[in-house]
């Protein structure tokens, strides 16, 4: 589970372990679950903040524009 003394919201640890996946070779194949499992929280819990997969990849782009 996320640690109790990370500042960042939920939200933003998703991403940050999204973008985790950018200095694999296949970081655009990675799954739900390898994603809940680097953050460390359970698959549902992402579900809470996005939608699908798509929506993670189209917050990190939004994140890289901004």
């Amino acid at each position: 589970m996320v640690k109790s003394g990370n500042s960042k919201p939920t939200k933003e640890l998703i991403l940050d372990a999204a973008f985790s996946f950018l200095k694999e070779p296949r970081y655009s194949t990675f799954s739900m679950n390898e994603l809940a499992e680097r953050v460390g929280i359970t698959k549902p819990a992402i579900y809470r903040h996005f939608k699908n997969k798509e929506a993670v990849l189209a917050a990190m782009e939004a994140r890289v524009l901004d």
